[in-house]
This record gives structure tokens, C-alpha cells and sequence, in this order.
């Protein structure tokens, strides 16, 4: 692999750099960094910069780890683009793979994804809302596959739709803070429906996160990642 991952794992997040890059291009150049646009476009930029490495370098993990491995012949590389013959696999989860699932899930996704809410957070809870309610609908789609309820071809149809419909919500978040930034609106409204939308999604995540833990028996070691808003700053814990 080269370059910055795609991060087309299970339910995997974008970084939240493709956010940040989106909503400052261009805006810094017009605005200046002496209005208050330009500096809260430098902010988010600041956090791209610092924060996309680590959440990168995560991925990176899970992607060269045991189970990915042994499972990236049934889902891909990459999970927005998994073959035709992926697609239409007939067959359904082993209880092997929904071990396998099970630890990647644990051991390597939730701390990625934890980063990128985390990362988020910083930058708004409109974003944090778009992955939350992104990973609840992954963990899902995870949790129907190691009861047997689906195969895998439409688990990873499924996957690939989930990521396609991510990077357009983040997509046209960017856009909309672009929006804002340029033609400020009354902060506290909009600010408390992005809030609200962010709670409910990270209470529906850790919820979908037990209904996947229960779809096998596991072991109490398993946790469940519960984030959770404190005045304006989120905290994990957890998972």
C-alpha cells in the first residue's frame, strides 16, 4: 500500500481531514486569517494536520493485522470497491469468521474510529453525528452478518453503500460550513440541532455496538466505546 490509506475497512472512517481540506479551500485565500472566517478556517486546518496521521497510521494497523488479513479475501481491501464475485458470495459467516470479525471490530477498528470522532469533535458535532450514524449502520450490518442473518456479498454491498453515502454527507457538511463561514448564521440554533443530532447518534452507535457484541457470545472482555458530550467537549471511554 502507498500513500494515505482509504480507510475501506468495515465501516471505517474518512479522515476527518478530507473535511477539513473541504471546508477551507479556498475560503483562507478569500478571507484572509485576520477575519474571523479565515481563522476558523486555519483552526480546522490545524486539526486536519495534526489529527489525519494518527487516524491514518491507525488504519494502517488494522489493515496488515491477523484478522484483517484472513478475512480481506470475503470483503476486499477495500471496501468501497469489493469485486463483483465478493458481492454475490452465496456463503455466510463461519463461526471462524465472526471471530475473526469480532476482533478486528474490537481490537482495531473502535480505536480508529474512536480517533475520528474524537478528531471531529473538534471540528464540529455535525460531523461527529454524520460518522456515528455511519458506524451504528456498519455495526449492523456487522452484527446481521455473524448471526447469519445475511451472506456475504450483501454484507459488503451493504458496506460499500454505507461508505459511499459517508463521504457524501461529509462532503456536503463541508460544504455547508464553507456556507457558514462566509455568511455567519445565528450560532446558538444551529449549533444546538447539530448537537442534538450527535447525541442521539452516539447513543444509537452504542447500542448497535451491544446488539453486534450479543449477535455471538464473547467475552466480558469486549467493551462497549460510549461517547458522550460534556458541556462542548466529547469524551470516550470505553471499547
Amino acid at each position: 500500500m502507498h500513500g494515505r490509506p482509504r480507510h475501506g475497512l468495515t465501516g471505517g472512517a474518512v479522515s476527518i481531514l478530507a473535511v477539513g481540506v473541504l471546508a477551507v479551500g479556498g475560503l483562507a485565500l478569500g478571507a484572509g486569517c485576520t477575519s474571523s472566517a479565515g481563522r476558523e478556517a486555519a483552526r480546522i486546518e490545524g486539526v486536519a494536520a495534526t489529527d489525519a496521521p494518527r487516524i491514518d497510521d491507525c488504519w494502517r494497523t488494522a489493515m496488515t493485522s491477523a484478522p484483517f488479513q484472513a478475512l480481506k479475501p470475503r470483503m476486499g481491501e477495500h471496501a468501497d470497491s469489493p469485486t463483483e464475485a465478493m458481492k454475490a458470495n452465496p456463503a455466510k459467516a463461519t463461526a471462524d469468521d465472526a471471530a475473526l470479525l469480532l476482533a478486528l471490530h474490537q481490537d482495531y477498528l473502535m480505536p480508529c474510529r474512536r480517533l475520528a470522532v474524537e478528531s471531529a469533535a473538534k471540528v464540529g458535532p455535525a460531523v461527529v453525528a454524520i460518522l456515528a450514524e455511519n458506524y451504528a449502520a456498519a455495526d449492523d450490518n456487522a452484527a446481521r452478518l455473524v448471526a447469519g442473518r445475511i451472506t456475504w456479498g450483501a454484507f459488503v454491498t451493504e458496506n460499500q453503500t454505507l461508505i459511499t453515502r459517508r463521504r457524501a454527507a461529509l462532503l456536503a457538511a463541508g460544504e455547508e460550513m464553507q456556507r457558514h463561514l462566509a455568511v455567519p448564521r445565528p450560532a446558538a440554533r444551529e449549533g444546538g440541532e447539530a448537537r442534538e443530532r450527535a447525541d442521539a447518534a452516539l447513543v444509537l452507535w452504542a447500542r448497535r455496538q451491544q446488539l453486534l457484541l450479543q449477535a455471538r457470545a464473547v467475552d466480558g472482555a469486549m467493551t462497549v466505546l460510549r461517547c458522550r458530550y460534556s458541556g462542548d467537549v466529547l469524551t470516550c471511554t470505553g471499547g
